[in-house]
């Protein structure tokens, strides 16, 4: 029952909440590493409590390397760095490469090892390193800050088909970018060996007290402005071996402050070994 539970629900993440991390763990010595093609788009924006709409399509194309190592039992390392291209026309194109996050999860509960009916539960730190792109525009690929991120994990299989899992985090980044409270919460369910879906909602509070046209702003102060997102998504994965998945999702913005209303669309190939 363990090994079909921590499989399809590490299988069934979508790419979206790769980056918070899972209690569940890889197997030690194990090594997963995804590749994923995910595309934003949205012809609106957030601003404040309205959403307006944009003169053009805001489009965002990014290309993500994933990989996740199984140290011990109870303790992973994982990679996160990719590629993007964002295209507004009245400002133009941008690309680089994107903000790279290093982080490191340790397991202190096991919930199949553990007495009585509790969650498993981890924490997870990690270093985000700035990638080389111009964070200075609505159509910026980032706020262009490296920091640091740290979360609390909590994960309950309830059957051998279904479970929960959840996490709350914190992000400080450097210089006048705010730093941010993170929230996630998934849902997983494993119609069988090979098939395996999942739902999540994803919510990010920024600290900032900047306003998109408050007195002061200017383009040049994007990274500063207080960006807050909510967002859900779901996936479905098959699994053609024990080692191989492919994953479809599809995500989008459902309120926001400062952010655009995008579509999210993400393919997904995984490996092990």
């Amino acid at each position: 029952m363990k090994k079909l539970v921590i499989g399809g629900l590490l299988l069934a993440s979508p790419v979206m909440a790769l980056a918070e991390g899972t209690p569940w763990l890889a197997i030690p010595g194990e090594t997963s590493l995804q590749l994923s093609t995910v595309f934003q788009s949205t012809d609106a924006f957030r601003q404040n409590d309205d959403k307006n709409q944009l003169p053009a399509d805001l489009d965002l194309d990014t290309i993500w390397l994933s990989l996740t190592h199984g140290i011990s039992d109870n303790l992973a390392v994982d990679f996160r760095t990719g590629y993007a291209e964002s295209d507004f026309a009245p400002v133009g194109e941008e690309s680089g490469r994107t903000d790279t996050t290093l982080g490191l999860t340790w397991r202190f509960v096991d919930e199949f090892l553990s007495a009585g009916n509790v969650p498993s539960a981890a924490v997870r730190v990690a270093a985000i390193f700035e990638g080389n792109y111009d964070p200075k525009g609505v159509n910026a690929i980032g706020d262009g800050a490296s920091g640091l991120e740290a979360s609390i994990i909590l994960g309950k299989a309830f059957t051998d088909r279904f479970a929960l899992s959840g996490d709350l985090g914190y992000r400080y980044r450097q210089g006048d970018v705010p730093n941010e409270v993170t929230f996630n919460l998934g849902a997983y369910y494993s119609f069988s060996q090979s098939l395996s879906a999942s739902v999540g909602y994803h919510n990010t509070n920024s600290r900032g007290d900047l306003d998109i046209g408050a007195p002061g702003f200017s383009p040049a102060r994007f990274p500063e402005t207080e960006e807050d997102i909510e967002s859900f998504d779901v996936s479905l994965t098959y699994n053609f071996t024990p080692s191989i998945n492919m994953a479809l999702s599809y995500g989008s913005v459902i309120d926001g402050q400062n952010t655009p209303d995008n579509d999210i669309y993400a393919v997904s190939l995984g490996v092990s070994f």
